[in-house]
């Protein structure tokens, strides 16, 4: 979200006039079963902005999965699940960022699909959607893949290099550029991954 957070509506990039003019702005959802707050592996909990229930009939562009400790993707919500399931036939691009992939695949969403995960976990999804399916390529050594609409990210980090590739695909390389320079950000390319090996993968 540090690169994504820039293309939202009202924010400095969309009102500063020295900014690369961009030709899309975004409103985000943070979406969620309630409106708790979230307990992440870092500490600082997440707030969401609306629930399931509250965007019933909504049809978004653009939804981001994201991962987390591998018991809570692999025990994720039906509710969840049939969430992404259901909104995928009208989006015009699905994103998952590091375990964030098994939910998808819990949803049958990469079927027949190139598709990567965190690394450490790597097997262990690979494994559990052997059992149900083996027609999802696993691509050990990726940043991020791209099949399609469907874009899935290696680790948490692999998130952020996978949002510079899709920001730079979907508005250009100028404000991208812009982007990555306000934030520091060193992108790696897709199959600039040592991860794979330092994990025995390949």
């Amino acid at each position: 979200m540090e690169m994504l957070g820039w293309l939202e509506k009202g924010s400095a990039a969309q009102t500063n006039p020295i900014w690369p003019f961009v030709p899309l702005e975004f409103e985000f959802d943070y979406i969620a079963e309630n409106m708790h707050p979230i307990p992440t592996l870092a500490g600082p909990r997440l707030i969401p902005s609306k629930t399931f229930s509250q965007v019933h009939g909504t049809q978004y562009d653009v939804i981001l999965v994201p991962g987390g400790a591998w018991r809570a993707s692999a025990e994720v919500s039906p509710t969840i699940v049939n969430f992404v399931k259901n909104q995928t036939p009208g989006l015009k691009y699905l994103l998952s960022v590091c375990t964030g992939a098994w939910i998808l695949a819990n949803a049958g969403l990469l079927d027949g699909k190139n598709a990567t995960t965190n690394k450490a976990s790597f097997t262990l999804i690979k494994a559990s959607y052997n059992e149900t399916s083996t027609n999802i390529n696993w691509i050990a050594k990726a940043r991020w893949v791209v099949d399609g609409n469907i874009w899935t990210s290696s680790g948490v980090s692999a998130g952020g290099d996978m949002a510079h590739g899709w920001m730079k695909h979907v508005v250009g390389n100028n404000f991208t550029t812009a982007t990555r320079n306000i934030v520091e950000w060193r992108a790696a390319e897709q199959d600039d991954d040592p991860f794979a090996e330092a994990w025995g993968l390949v």
